[in-house]
Parts: C-alpha cells; structure tokens; sequence
C-alpha cells in the first residue's frame, strides 16, 4: 500500500539513514503524497518552509537567483533525493526555487512530523545536522560558481542549535 512504499522510499534517504525502522514507519504513516505537474512550482525562494520533499517520480530542477537576478539552475533532483530539508530543519526561508521537469510525484516530511520522531530520539538531531552540513557544502560549491565567491557553509554544530531551536527540543 501507500504506507508501505512511502517507506521503501524513505529508506533510500541518506539524510534519513539515522532512522530506527519504527521512527521510519511513524514517519511514512504521517506523511502524504503529492501530485506536481510538468513545469509546476513546487518552492519559491525566500517562502516558509515547514517540510521538505523525498522525490518517488519524476524530476526537480533547484534554481538559485544569480546576482543579475536571472535564476540559474543548480541541481536536478532525483527520485530517491530530498529537497527543502534546510528549511524543514532549521526553519530558515527556502533558499531556492524547485520546480517540476516532468510529471513528479513526492512524499512530504512536515515539521510537526518530524519534532515528534526528534523528540524521541536524542542523537537524530545531531546525526540530521551532519548530513544536512555535508548536502550544504556540495551545495555551496555549485553557488559559489553562479556567484564567483563562496557562501559560508555553517558547522554542523551551529546546525544542531538551530534544529533544537526550531523543534523546541532541550
């Protein structure tokens, strides 16, 4: 069933490996699918981010706003792939546009879901933040490229602060 393949997908996810099978299960059952056709928004930089998307279908260009202004596609994001987890994460605005190549199908992690399997699990925020802080510095290399100078990648300790900020966890 639905529940059943949302969980094969989620455990395809790096950023998810921290996941015991049962925090897994209780975030496939909570989670929904949704539906984007081609050419579809699927984020908007600088929106509210209260979830993040695992891709089962389909294909999702990441674009970035050069500093012409122009946005400049950085990343294509595949079927096993997340998106918008920094957002869910840290509760920092989207930092990217996401959009919809093809007819795409994902599951998406919302916060509530996710302080709850948090909340449960010491170590996962920090395990989280880790492979949060690895995504971030491959994605700072291809920014840098669009912008000719380096953002600042954060360390994974000041990730772990965020996350326990935003999830209100002690």
């Amino acid at each position: 069933g639905p529940v059943e393949e949302r969980e094969r997908w989620l455990g395809e996810v790096d950023l998810l490996a921290p996941l015991t099978p049962e925090e897994r299960h209780r975030l496939a059952e909570q989670a929904h699918t949704l539906l984007f056709g081609p050419g579809e928004q699927i984020l908007e930089s600088g929106g509210q981010g209260g979830s993040m998307f695992v891709v089962l279908r389909g294909r999702v260009e990441i674009r970035v706003e050069a500093p012409d202004g122009r946005r400049v596609p950085v990343s294509e994001i595949r079927p096993g792939e997340v998106f918008g987890e920094m957002s869910l994460l840290t509760g920092e605005p989207r930092s990217a546009d996401a959009w919809a190549l093809e007819e795409v199908e994902v599951v998406e992690v919302r916060k509530a879901e996710m302080k709850e399997v948090l909340e449960r699990n010491e170590a996962l925020a920090e395990a989280l933040a880790l492979e949060v802080g690895a995504r971030l510095d491959e994605r700072a290399e291809a920014l840098a490229q669009a912008h000719d100078e380096g953002p600042l990648t954060p360390t994974p300790a000041s990730l772990v602060q965020k996350i326990r900020r935003f999830f209100d966890l002690p």
